[in-house]
């Protein structure tokens, strides 16, 4: 966690790749990237013996080797499927195929539960031709 990449300045930090330069700035948790790094540097040999069936970069939970960590969008045992939000009311439709038409995702979503005002967290796969 850190301050985000652009403010006062044009750019306050800038990534070694330019790739990674909208992802920093989280301000809520640890990301994912900044979680996995933390736990191959210190929990490095946790699960070496235990072979790593964890997809989409997702890796072996160091206190649970049988469990994986998941990037964020992702779950299932092995990180195999899109993550389930239950506010997303159209389960259909959330794997994609980028293709040169321009698409508007039209998400119906439910996003409050009747008392208070809550997150609301819905997410697609968008896979490259």
């Amino acid at each position: 966690m850190h301050y985000p990449s652009v403010g006062p300045a044009p750019h306050l930090i800038i990534t070694h790749s330019r790739f990674y330069q909208k992802t920093i700035g989280q301000m809520e948790k640890l990301s994912f990237k900044d979680a996995a790094i933390i736990d191959h540097a210190y929990c490095k040999d946790a699960c070496k013996n235990e072979a790593n069936q964890c997809l989409n970069d997702g890796y072996p939970n160091p206190k649970r080797c049988w469990q994986c960590r998941c990037p964020d969008g992702y779950g299932g045992a092995y990180c195999e499927s899109i993550e389930n939000n239950w506010n997303c009311v159209d389960e259909s439709d959330r794997e994609l195929e980028a293709d040169w038409q321009t698409r508007t995702l039209k998400p119906l979503l439910k996003c409050d539960d009747g008392s208070a005002t809550i997150k609301c967290r819905c997410h697609w796969i968008i896979k490259a031709l």
